[in-house]
């Protein structure tokens, strides 16, 4: 179950959310420790937004994507995590 509902948040979306650290890698900051712990929050908010916006779309979408060929693999099409679970 734990390992469905991380499925569930798409960790592999988050990868664009790295891109909030350029700024301060570019601009040769990044190693200044309270610039990049500034950087942390905001990646781990848009994280947690990202992760919210897919399990929403996953609950909109849950019908269609039990007869869609690759969407009915994902972990609330598939069953593994429940409606309930995934609202929560």
């Amino acid at each position: 179950m734990i390992k469905g509902m991380v499925r569930l948040m798409r960790p592999q979306q988050w990868l664009k959310n790295l891109l909030l650290f350029f700024p301060p890698f570019l601009g040769g900051t990044i190693a200044d420790l309270p610039i990049a712990l500034t950087t942390v929050l905001p990646f781990l908010a848009f994280c947690a937004a990202s992760s919210f916006t897919y399990i929403v779309n996953d609950l909109i979408d849950l019908e269609r994507d039990k007869w869609h060929p690759k969407k009915k693999n994902r972990p609330l099409a598939k069953g593994i995590i429940s409606r309930k679970l995934a609202l929560f």
